[in-house]
């Protein structure tokens, strides 16, 4: 397979079998419906952000697979970022989440699901305002990490749309 973004189809078949046998897999599923979610596109965000491994990355800024960031989120749930448990980091992201999709919806109201599904992503990694901001002038991906977040994220969601029946 070609390596557009850094990962092949079969790389990503190999992540989530992996991430369907770990001890938070139900709690990231169970997040992305309690917020009413794709689960493919939840999880493609988590692919993104840490090849769906529980991790703190991000030079210790970001806690969980979707990489919760303790710049804006420090205590989750009651717990502080560091101690909190993996299922509320998992629903605090799918709460920012569900946040970004309700305000670029607002936004692009004419959009495909494809097209909010790519600004939000990337709203998620760079914020609603920056991700609007260069959608508006044309390109949303221009303000995410590697300036290919948005298309990388649904490029993912459809290989993982077609596993997750």
């Amino acid at each position: 397979g070609v390596m557009m973004y850094g990962w092949t189809p079969a790389l990503l078949r190999h992540e989530l079998s992996r991430a369907e046998q770990s001890d938070w897999w139900s709690q990231m599923v169970a997040a992305a419906r309690a917020h009413s979610l794709d689960i493919p596109f939840v999880v493609a965000i988590g692919s993104r952000e840490t090849n769906l491994t529980n991790e703190v990355g991000d030079d210790h800024n970001g806690y969980g697979p979707m990489q919760l960031d303790r710049r804006s989120h420090r205590i989750v749930d009651g717990h502080p970022i560091q101690d909190a448990p993996v299922g509320d980091l998992l629903d605090a992201c799918c709460a920012y989440l569900a946040q970004c999709l309700r305000d670029v919806t607002a936004e692009f109201p004419a959009f495909t699901s494809d097209q909010h599904m790519i600004v939000t992503a990337d709203a998620y990694n760079a914020g609603v305002t920056r991700a609007v901001r260069w959608a508006n002038l044309g390109d949303a991906d221009a303000a995410s990490t590697g300036h290919d977040y948005g298309h990388d994220v649904l490029a993912r969601r459809v290989w993982l749309a077609g596993w997750l029946k």
